[in-house]
This record gives C-alpha cells, sequence and structure tokens, in this order.
C-alpha cells in the first residue's frame, strides 16, 4: 500500500522522478487543476526508460519479443486471405501475427510478465502509448478534486517514411534500438504520411475511463516555422483539452449572501430573501432560486475579453514584431508565396444585389452606444473568449525542444485554478455577480433574409422596426462566496505532471497560486528550478 503524504510536502517544489509514482504518494483530491504536455508520440528521444504494466514483483527478463501462448507463424497471403487486409510485400514472406502488439523491434518486453521497459513517447503502437497515457491521467484524476479541472496540450504525429527516426536526436543516449533505420511510425499498419489522430485518441480513451470533455481550443501559432511539405498544407495549430471530472453539482453558491455548500440547499422551498426572491419573468412574478450549483470550478469573468464596439471588423493577424529580420533564413521566403497553412480563414462577402453596393459582414453593425449617443468604448465585463486562441510559440534558449508559450497557461489558470480556497475543506471562493444597467443602449440590427435565386446568399432586408435600442447590462463582481469554516484560506494547487522546462510553474507563480511540478529528466527539473527561481519563490530540487 503507497504511503500518502500531506500536500505541502509537494507544493512549490520541483521533484524529479516518474509522474506515475510521484502521483501515488499525492494525497487524494488535493490538486485544484493541471495542466500539462505529455511527450508527443514518436517524435523525441529523451533518453529515459520507464516500466509500464506486467508484475512490479516479477524479476524481469527483457527481450525485444514479446511471448505469447498463440504467437503463430504466417505468409503474408494467409494473413490477407484471413484478415481482408492488403499487403503491399510479397505473398511468400513470413511473419508473426501477434493478438496484440505487432511491431517488437522498438523498447522491451518482460519474456515473463509481459511488462514494456522504455519511453513514454517511444512505444511501438500508437495504441500502447494511448494506454499508458491513460493509466498516468487516471491517476492525475485521483489527485484532482471533484471541481478540479484538467486542461491537456497534446500535438498529433503523421506516419513515417522510413528515413530514421523522427524529429531531432542530440541525445547521447543510444540504448533505444532505431528500428533498422525505420522510422518508429513506420512499423505499423499505418501508410506513410497518414496522419496517426493522437490527441483524437487518447481524448476518447479519457472519455471511457469517465472523464469529461468540454472543451477542444485550437490552439492557432500565427508565427509557426516554415514547412517544406508540398502535398498538404502546414500544420500550424495544436489542441488544448479540457477534461472535468464531474457533470454533477458538487457545490453551491448563494449569490446574495455569499455562502457556499457542499449539500443540495432548499431552493425556492427555503425562506424568502435567503433562498429566493421574487422576480419578474414574462410579466409574472416568479420565485427564483439564489443559490447555484457549480460542477466544477471555472471563473469565465477572470478570462473575459473587451467587446469591440465599431463592429465585427474582418481583421487580419499581421505577425511578429513589423521589425523582425528575417536573417540568416532569408532562404524561407519564395517568390511564390508561403504555404497557406492548415487553419483557413474565409473572407464574407455579401454577393452583389441589384441596387445595392456590395458590403461585408462587418458594415452596418449596430454596436453599443450610450442614450446620448456617445459610443461605450469599455465596461466591467467582456465576451466569454471562445475556443481559439492565436498564441505565437515563444523561443526558450535551453535545451528544451518542446516549451509551450507562457500565453498558453494564462487564460487556463486563471479561470481554472482559485486566488483563494479554504485551509480546511478545499473549497475555492467564487465571485459574487451583481448586473447593473450601463446607462448604454444596443441598436437594433438590420434583420436578413436569404435571397432563393443567389444560391443562399443573405442581404440586407430593412431595419427592424418598433425598438429603438435595448439597454446594454454588465456584470460587476460585488464580493466574494465563503464556506464558512473560518479556517482561513490560501491559493489553489496546479499539477504538472510533464513539466519540462517549468513554464506551468513561472506562470503560475505570476499568477500568485501554488504548484507541483514533476519531470523524471534531471536537466529539466534543474532548468525548471532556476527559471521558477527568478520568479521569486525559493524552490527545492528533490530527487
Amino acid at each position: 500500500m503507497t504511503t500518502r503524504k500531506w500536500p505541502s510536502d509537494f507544493v512549490n517544489k520541483v521533484i524529479c522522478g516518474d509522474c506515475l509514482e510521484v502521483m501515488k504518494q499525492i494525497p487524494d483530491e488535493c490538486v485544484d487543476m493541471v495542466m500539462t504536455s505529455p511527450p508527443y508520440w514518436g517524435l523525441r528521444d529523451y533518453g529515459i526508460e520507464q516500466i509500464f504494466g506486467g508484475n512490479p514483483d516479477c524479476e524481469h527478463e527483457w527481450g525485444n519479443q514479446l511471448s505469447h501462448p498463440k504467437q503463430e507463424k504466417r505468409t503474408i497471403k494467409q494473413l490477407r486471405s484471413s484478415s481482408g487486409l492488403s499487403w503491399n510485400r510479397g505473398e511468400n514472406a513470413s511473419i508473426f501475427k501477434w493478438q496484440e502488439y505487432s511491431p517488437k523491434n522498438q523498447g522491451n518486453f518482460c519474456l515473463k510478465c509481459q511488462a514494456w521497459k522504455g519511453q513514454l513517447g517511444l512505444e511501438p503502437t500508437p495504441e500502447m502509448y494511448i494506454e499508458h497515457l491513460t493509466i498516468i491521467f487516471n491517476e492525475v484524476k485521483r489527485t484532482l478534486k471533484k471541481e478540479g479541472t484538467l486542461w491537456l496540450n497534446i500535438g498529433d504525429t503523421y506516419g513515417g517514411s522510413n528515413t530514421g527516426h523522427t524529429g531531432p536526436a542530440p541525445t547521447k543516449w543510444k540504448k533505444l534500438p532505431r528500428a533498422n533505420g525505420k522510422s518508429l511510425q513506420s512499423q505499423i499498419n499505418y501508410q506513410p504520411k497518414c496522419l496517426c489522430m493522437i490527441p483524437e485518441r487518447l481524448a476518447w480513451s479519457l472519455i471511457q475511463n469517465g472523464w469529461i470533455l468540454r472543451n477542444k481550443i485550437i490552439w492557432y501559432k500565427p508565427n509557426s516555422m516554415p514547412s517544406s511539405v508540398k502535398d498538404r498544407f502546414s500544420n500550424r495549430w495544436e489542441g488544448l483539452f479540457l477534461f472535468v471530472k464531474s457533470s454533477k453539482p458538487v457545490y453551491w453558491t448563494n449569490r446574495k449572501t455569499g455562502e457556499l455548500v457542499t449539500k443540495s440547499p432548499f431552493g425556492i422551498k427555503g425562506l424568502e430573501g435567503i433562498d429566493w426572491e421574487w422576480k419578474k419573468l414574462n410579466s409574472k412574478l416568479k420565485k427564483v432560486s439564489l443559490w447555484q450549483s457549480h460542477d466544477y470550478y471555472f471563473d469565465l469573468d477572470a478570462v473575459r475579453e473587451p467587446h469591440k464596439y465599431d463592429g465585427r471588423k474582418d481583421t487580419l493577424y499581421k505577425g511578429g514584431p513589423k521589425d523582425m529580420q528575417i536573417g540568416k533564413h532569408e532562404r524561407w521566403p519564395d517568390p511564390a508565396g508561403k504555404n497557406p497553412g492548415d487553419v483557413i480563414k474565409v473572407d464574407r462577402k455579401w454577393n452583389e444585389v441589384p441596387g445595392q453596393e456590395t458590403q461585408s459582414i462587418a458594415q452596418d453593425h449596430g454596436g453599443w452606444y450610450r442614450k446620448d449617443g456617445s459610443p461605450i468604448v469599455d465596461f466591467e465585463k467582456g465576451k466569454n473568449p471562445g475556443d481559439f486562441w492565436g498564441i505565437n510559440t515563444q523561443p526558450f534558449p535551453e535545451a528544451h525542444f518542446a516549451v509551450f508559450p507562457e500565453k498558453l497557461c494564462e487564460k487556463p489558470i486563471k479561470a481554472g485554478c482559485p486566488k483563494k480556497a479554504c485551509k480546511k475543506c478545499g473549497k475555492a471562493r467564487e465571485r459574487i455577480i451583481e448586473k447593473y444597467d450601463t446607462g448604454g443602449t444596443q441598436k437594433m440590427p438590420d434583420y436578413w433574409e436569404t435571397d432563393p435565386g443567389s444560391h443562399g446568399a443573405i442581404h440586407r432586408k430593412g431595419r427592424s422596426k418598433g425598438v429603438a435600442g435595448i439597454p446594454i447590462m454588465a456584470n460587476k463582481t460585488i464580493g466574494w462566496t465563503s464556506c464558512k469554516c473560518n479556517a482561513g484560506f490560501e491559493s489553489g494547487i496546479i499539477l504538472d505532471p510533464f513539466a519540462g522546462a517549468g513554464t506551468v510553474g513561472v506562470v503560475t507563480k505570476k499568477f500568485g497560486r501554488r504548484f507541483i511540478l514533476i519531470d523524471i529528466k534531471k536537466e529539466y527539473c534543474e532548468m525548471a528550478e532556476k527559471r521558477i527561481a527568478q520568479v521569486g519563490y525559493q524552490m527545492e530540487l528533490r530527487i
């Protein structure tokens, strides 16, 4: 039985070790949020082996082949006739058909208990890689509070081209077999150049293990590296998945009294003025509960973006510093232009209609104005940021291959990790929001109709009548809830089991939260320790 330690033994520290083994020492449901990016499948060699599966008490005997009682020798022709698969190799070639893992020469299998020894991300099949990550994130789920969130960044991999191991290999570690000069991906039954759908496979596996997927956020990279590929669009985005544990209320907050409870309150069956109040809805007075339920912690008001009141302008992202010099990479520009990338923006224009000027969707948008006619340029809270984030990649001078930018962490940390949580029960303080009249009105927009004679194009029909404008209401934070434990408050805890260079820890400290960072590579732990120390915390590297 694993002995659990107090969270304080791990908080604000960089821990060097196997994340699965380290997390087993962390108590249940003590982490407010997890943000991480695991090693991508088949891309990089970090030089450190782990053992997955099998019997932990086994005296392992390692080999390159997985011993299995149902192993049988068949020819390609026999396999094709029995499985219905097509093959490009000689039909008389002899191969082994395996019940589970067909490639046998990547990493090592225990000949006794079938455990696998190798590097996370360099498994012989994507199925094994997904299985290992699922085991790790099931342990993450145990450490996460019921109201906690998981923010997972992961990229995809293409089928290999038989030209060698994908990605750079600057490490001196040479123990990993190189599959006889073939790339890792090319050993499985995927055609070369085929996108392996790793993020979607992992997301589906986590869903099957009880996680709830709330968002698939697109991280668009405006300054992505130029691509030399000629037969597809260049890759300019990655996924950031938002998972939660609970789809049912975990706690309730009262917007009038500021109370927070973990058992279902009385609501409209309780006391007037405390549990409910009268409110006019559709010209009728109705009882409205003052309690709000929460499935998980998510502070949208912390990350809202300002509204744009000059209409929905079709602006282009300029990208990068204006005076950026190409320097030694001047070979990149091509007179024919660049590969347009796989994030495609379509300029929407109204079709030309006789007697009407062609115009963009932005024109004649109502906007927001005060009663005296002056435009409202700002009020306290804005719009939901949405699930498409344009964030430049951020260079890092140290020797780490996959450092995601600090800005990618900002919205998740602000929205997903509380500034203050109770020291006793661990519940976060929630905003108490009050709506107020900004003193402005929103002009009624034009109404549009589809023109059946122009293949579905829509055009302006006329101005909505009878309404001069709609009052603009905005949210205002008037206080914070309390659980009434009277035990004091402390900042929330963020866990990153694949800490790498420590970017999550850096941003966590900047926003006044606490963190637990884990990485298996000592050099990266030292790198993270150095970076975070510059932010202000006195770090302790634990081996």
